[in-house]
């Protein structure tokens, strides 16, 4: 059964958004680009940490990817790296 919000899309974007719904799994949920979710950290490393984007790293028994390595300056001292991460599932 369509709902009347789908009905008053574009019929192209309409069946879209049915695909992606009727494929989340039960635990899954949609947020905008960019939103920070709760299986997402946000962490600080010292100055020398070779961490970069794409590594892995594991906290409290769980597996992050890092999304983002983001080092602090302060004129040409690296004072902290601000990493964000998300959980990886499975």
């Amino acid at each position: 059964m369509v709902s009347w919000f789908y009905q008053s899309l574009d019929p192209s974007m309409a069946q879209l958004l049915i695909d992606i719904v009727e494929n989340l799994a039960v635990h899954e949920e949609i947020v905008k680009a960019g939103q920070f979710t709760t299986e997402d950290i946000r962490g600080y490393f010292q100055a020398l940490t070779t961490i970069e984007q794409n590594h892995r790293i594991e906290w409290g028994g769980s597996t992050y990817h890092v999304q983002t390595a983001k080092k602090q300056r302060h004129k040409d001292r690296i004072l902290w790296v601000e990493v964000l991460a998300r959980k990886v599932v499975g």
